[in-house]
């Protein structure tokens, strides 16, 4: 179902030439002065396209994104067992990324992330939560060169390794309906996804539960770091 959406950009205000963009999803009750976020946004009107009826038209080499099919076995209460994901589900999502995407060479773990909407979201922004909440700016997770510096916590003192190689850092989301999104490539600038969560108007029985995964993908050439 196609729909006409109003979606949050933030704004061009003066006041991010002194302040970066924040929110918070902790308690700052005992900051003085303290404000849970200083989004200004600018609302701009958005067609969006039900993807689900062509699927197989959408390519990550021309727009920054595809859906692909993998068999996982992540349930929702696995979901929140770190080890059975980067063990177990994680191996389960490279299979599929290798056989959709065979211009990489390797692929390896970053991170993953669990988000449960809380019932409150989005009217009480700043409150504690359990979970990470739907994230309703559009945005990328990294810059070209925030990537690298991702890679270097990611992986200390292994720069050597990754800091010439022809990468790209990917999140996949789902669990044997994927979509794959680039965030940012270290070489040429290739097609990136810019993405958000919206509300659909529709009713809703449960409340968002998804899980996923940020990996580094790398083409041929170069010697490889060492996971540590």
């Amino acid at each position: 179902m196609d729909l006409d959406i109003q979606l949050p950009y933030l704004k061009r205000d003066d006041l991010y030439r002194h302040q970066k963009p924040y929110t918070t999803d902790f308690a700052i009750d005992h900051i003085p002065d303290s404000v849970a976020s200083n989004h200004r946004f600018d609302y701009q009107n958005v067609h969006v396209v039900d993807a689900q009826d062509s699927l197989e038209k959408f390519d990550l080499e021309r727009n920054g994104f595809c859906f692909i099919k993998a068999k996982t076995s992540i349930t929702l209460e696995s979901a929140n067992d770190t080890e059975y994901v980067r063990d177990v589900y994680f191996p389960e999502v490279e299979k599929a990324l290798h056989m959709a995407l065979p211009g990489y060479e390797r692929i390896d773990y970053l991170d993953h992330l669990v988000r449960i909407r809380d019932e409150a979201f989005p009217d009480k922004v700043g409150e504690p939560t359990t979970y990470a909440q739907p994230a309703c700016l559009p945005h990328s997770d990294f810059s070209k060169h925030g990537g690298f510096l991702a890679m270097k916590e990611f992986f200390p003192g292994q720069e050597p390794f990754f800091e010439n190689r022809d990468f790209d850092l990917i999140n996949s989301q789902g669990v044997d309906d994927v979509i794959v999104f680039r965030n940012t490539s270290s070489k040429e600038q290739r097609p990136v996804s810019f993405h958000a969560a919206f509300d659909t108007g529709l009713e809703a029985t449960d409340p968002r539960h998804s899980i996923e995964l940020r990996v580094v993908a790398f083409r041929p050439g170069g010697e490889p770091y060492e996971q540590k």
